[in-house]
């Protein structure tokens, strides 16, 4: 009976890892761009271009840049062989002229993580409580919100979750079996997570409790055990994130500004952690969670601690912060559907003794309904065209190359996604601007050099007038708030004969019961997608008379 059980428990976990795979994966064909995202590609570019391994900043860790590092190399060096570069520079202009190649080999490292992830989840809460726990802790974290937006980032959260999630399941097999060897991965696997991104440093403190737990514990074989897995966490964590030590002035001032950032709470518009955490994980997953938590100490008391120790930790330090962003739940949230596994199954024996594997499904489906409608309805939002895209096609095709255009923003956060003009290139790439411009990118003649209504943060002159033939607007209620043309200039514009000749609408209002996070610069909401037609903010492009345009 037990061998049946256990075929169907793996064909159901092996069905929602797909469940979940397809979630992340899709559309891969056009991944989202969020206007941020290619910060880590272009750090890692750069890296190549100068030889060397010193990251751009050092507020994350290296980690997840130093294998997209690895990755553009041998694209180079495969490129080189078959004459497609000739030095690296020629993998910096491909880069500036067409990013979206080496965005794609990112996403596919941050999706493998995600879905090794998946199958960790799985496997712990199998070892924690069961079969029926691992289908339900893998079906909840397939569907939760926050992990399914952030696989489709390319950041640093999910790669960094998944070696959480893999050292807390060393430091489980280290407190169950007493032995360095698991204890000294969960301290490698810990500082590769920090080395990743640094705010998951309570990763240590599960880590620390295995070794202060472990079976046969004398305080001489506890104080060896702490320093194998410290040593192995800081040998690990030294190796992927080096320039934490050898620039340490910068790193420590780099940590002290984002912990300022984060705990500021006046003058931001940051969400509360508590919508936070309803729109990215649910109340219901967390009910469940809380549920698991008591019931795996309950069942295995040093296992169950470890196992809630960086949930816990976490999870405190982010409800006392101020400013925070949505991502910062997608490190918690495997560890937090892990339990919520444990927890359908607990509660499950507790309603339905002789059918405690079906019960458990059944809460698994009623929990899990709501965020896997919330993350399909995501996934298709993605799916569909950029109004930012949309604006740039219609300009290149009905406009001639060459032709001057104003533009919302300096920030480029609303702007259509067009390749970039001479300015963009000298104020991103300052060391090799003049190069790059030598080898054609920005050719005037081939793109439409921009100028700019607002400048990073607003900046609008007051005595602005139209001036190009073509000026596009764009307009959204909450993102980007900075970015907000100024009604005076809409009028400006019809007073200078400006008639629309395009329009993109990526959203119909009234925006009711649709939340955003104000503070990042994504316009796909968390919640309340019926309101969208697509990505993108509203985007308009008005036309000037020929006698008026100079």
């Amino acid at each position: 009976m037990a061998a049946p059980r256990e075929a169907r428990s793996r064909r159901a976990l092996l069905a929602v890892l797909l469940l979940g795979a397809l979630l992340r994966i899709y559309p891969l064909h056009r991944p989202y761009q969020h206007p941020e995202q290619d910060v880590v590609p272009r750090s890692a570019i750069l890296e190549v271009v100068r030889g060397d391994w010193e990251p751009a900043f050092l507020f994350h860790g290296s980690a997840f840049v130093y294998v997209l590092r690895v990755l553009y190399t041998g694209w180079y060096a495969v490129g080189k062989a078959f004459g497609a570069y000739a030095d690296r520079l020629d993998l910096l202009t491909a880069f500036v002229r067409d990013p979206f190649p080496f965005f794609v080999v990112g996403r596919l490292v941050v999706f493998v993580c995600s879905v090794l992830t998946l199958y960790l989840v799985g496997r712990l809460a199998w070892d924690a409580s069961g079969g029926a726990a691992g289908v339900a802790a893998t079906g909840l974290l397939a569907v939760t919100f926050i992990h399914v937006r952030e696989s489709h980032h390319v950041w640093y959260d999910v790669p960094a979750a998944a070696a959480v999630v893999a050292a807390v399941g060393f430091a489980v097999r280290g407190v169950r079996r007493g032995s360095a060897t698991p204890l000294a991965l969960a301290g490698a696997l810990g500082g590769a997570a920090i080395a990743c991104k640094h705010s998951v440093f309570p990763v240590a403190l599960p880590v620390a409790l295995a070794a202060a737990m472990a079976a046969a514990a004398t305080i001489r074989v506890v104080v060896a055990r702490g320093l194998v897995a410290t040593a192995a966490a800081l040998g690990v964590y030294v190796i992927l994130s080096p320039y934490s030590l050898l620039q340490y002035r910068l790193f420590i001032d780099s940590a002290r500004f984002t912990t300022a950032a984060i705990m500021e709470n006046s003058g931001t518009e940051a969400l509360p952690f508590a919508t936070l955490w309803w729109a990215g994980i649910g109340w219901g997953v967390t009910g469940l969670a809380v549920v698991g938590l008591i019931g795996a100490i309950a069942r295995e008391p040093r296992a169950g601690i470890v196992l809630g120790a960086f949930p816990v930790a976490t999870v405190t330090l982010l409800a006392i912060g101020g400013r925070l962003h949505a991502r910062y739940l997608a490190p918690v949230a495997p560890l937090v559907a892990l339990l919520a596994g444990v927890g359908a199954t607990t509660l499950g024996g507790l309603l339905w003794p002789r059918r405690r594997a079906l019960a458990a499904a059944i809460l698994t489906v009623l929990v899990g309904f709501a965020p896997a409608a919330q993350s399909l309805a995501y996934v298709r939002v993605l799916g569909r065209r950029d109004t930012r895209q949309l604006a740039a096609d219609w300009i290149q095709a009905h406009v001639p190359r060459g032709t001057p255009l104003t533009v919302p923003s300096l920030n480029r956060y609303p702007n259509p996604l067009l390749p970039w003009d001479a300015t963009l290139v000298r104020i991103t790439y300052r060391e090799w601007a003049d190069v790059l411009l030598g080898r054609g990118v920005a050719d005037p003649r081939q793109i439409y050099p921009q100028r700019y209504l607002g400048g990073v943060f607003g900046g609008f002159p007051p005595d602005w007038q139209p001036r190009d033939r073509f000026v596009v607007t764009a307009y959204h209620p909450i993102v980007v708030r900075s970015a907000r043309i100024p009604a005076a200039y809409i009028e400006r514009l019809r007073a200078a004969g400006a008639r629309p000749v395009a329009a993109f609408d990526g959203f119909r209002e009234p925006l009711d019961g649709t939340v955003y996070d104000p503070i990042d610069a994504d316009y796909v909401p968390l919640t309340g997608f019926g309101r969208l037609e697509r990505p993108g903010p509203n985007i308009t492009i008005w036309e000037l008379p020929s006698a008026v345009a100079r």
